[in-house]
């Protein structure tokens, strides 16, 4: 009876960790028009409504969106051509999580933190790490070398993975990787946006109508000027390989 017990105890330790069947760590509450995600071995199109597990990529194509509210009441927009994986989220039990982690590996972002105390969250990218202190900003990560962060509430710290890091607090305040790798603030001079890196970087600045309400920032607005990439400073051309129409194809 013993190998059998064994078996059947292994067994139980599998499901209890299996990732479909751990608890989701948050929901798909928009997808417009269509967004694939990578669940263990399963790929398909992301439904509304659908749950999002730790270790699920979620990819979007050149005209694709999704919002994802988590359990700790984080909001999260992948905007157009992006892509993301959600690496880690650990509860803490009251509500909030211990360890909230995403790897963005393309496209523009909006990050609004929930009920979760702000060391718990990280961010990283192929380029950068950030540090959430504050509340509510835009990222972007384009092309090899280029991580951009738009404040409007709270503080960020934005790491490059070349060394140098800058707090990115106040609303309407720019920063970034620049070509070595290497986080600047945007007036800074070395801080050097490709043509076109800002504008793909920062879409809800420019229009929020198609996020829920809970999603958008009344200040986002203000700073559209700010994302507009300043004369002299472009350090390459406009071109830039999209995604299909749904992404993780």
């Amino acid at each position: 009876m013993l190998p059998i017990r064994l078996s059947l105890s292994a067994v139980f330790l599998a499901l209890q960790i299996s990732p479909s069947l751990s608890a989701p760590a948050g929901e798909a509450v928009g997808v417009s028009p269509v967004a694939r995600i990578v669940s263990g071995s399963a790929k398909g199109n992301l439904s509304v409504g659908q749950d999002i597990f730790i270790g699920d990529t979620i990819a979007t194509g050149n005209t694709g969106e999704v919002q994802i509210r988590f359990a700790d009441k984080t909001r999260l927009v992948i905007g157009p051509g992006s892509e993301l994986l959600i690496s880690k989220y650990v509860t803490s039990g009251s509500g909030g999580a211990k360890t909230f982690a995403v790897n963005a590996v393309t496209g523009a972002f909006r990050f609004i933190s929930g009920a979760s105390a702000k060391p718990a969250y990280q961010i990283t990218t192929p380029t950068a790490t950030i540090g959430i202190r504050g509340t509510a900003f835009d990222f972007g990560v384009r092309g090899v070398g280029r991580t951009y962060v738009l404040m409007f509430d709270g503080v960020t710290r934005l790491c490059g993975s070349a060394g140098g890091c800058r707090d990115v607090a106040g609303l309407c305040t720019l920063a970034g990787t620049n070509s070595s790798g290497e986080a600047r603030l945007s007036q800074e001079s070395d801080f050097l946006p490709r043509r076109g890196d800002l504008r793909r970087s920062f879409p809800y600045v420019r229009s929020q109508r198609s996020l829920n309400q809970d999603f958008r920032i009344a200040t986002a607005s203000t700073c559209r000027d700010v994302t507009a990439s300043p004369p002299g400073t472009d350090v390459g051309g406009d071109a830039e390989s999209g995604g299909s129409d749904s992404g993780l194809n």
